[in-house]
């Protein structure tokens, strides 16, 4: 998710996210916490550059809270994610 250019379309960007979310949750089964860290700071990152459209932040919102109810990341964690979708500033780290 590094590499990702942030003047691209926002649609490719929630592809982006899915494909996170996938990942996520394969480590997660896997019990894999060294990658589910990875991935949380990469998320933490890309997270501000998909604000809008509604849509795509709605999308990606959903997967935040699917995360939080799969015991994948903290309610914390996702708590800090939502603030940045939602564009409150939050200094928390997952």
């Amino acid at each position: 998710m590094q590499c990702v250019s942030l003047t691209g379309p926002v649609e490719k960007r929630l592809t982006l996210f899915y494909l996170a979310n996938d990942v996520v949750q394969h480590a997660k089964r896997k019990g894999d916490p060294t990658l589910l860290n990875q991935w949380a700071v990469a998320v933490q990152k890309a997270t501000p550059h998909v604000r809008s459209p509604s849509s795509i932040s709605s999308a990606i919102a959903r997967i935040f809270k699917i995360w939080e109810e799969r015991n994948v990341y903290s309610a914390d964690a996702v708590t800090d994610l939502l603030s940045l979708l939602s564009n409150d500033i939050n200094l928390g780290v997952l």
